[in-house]
């Protein structure tokens, strides 16, 4: 769906999570897995 495999995204979220300094205390609507795979439907939807 989103043009990359199941790993790729795995491995992306590790870069963005070790990259991201997110604050555990703040409450989120939408996590970072869910948020990682919208901007990459939305690439995705885009560049096509």
């Amino acid at each position: 769906m989103t043009g990359l495999t199941g790993d790729q995204v795995d491995r992306l979220l590790l870069d963005v999570y070790a990259r991201v300094d997110l604050d555990p205390a703040r409450r989120r609507g939408v996590g970072l897995y869910r948020t990682v795979l919208v901007v990459l439907l939305y690439l995705r939807h885009n560049l096509s």
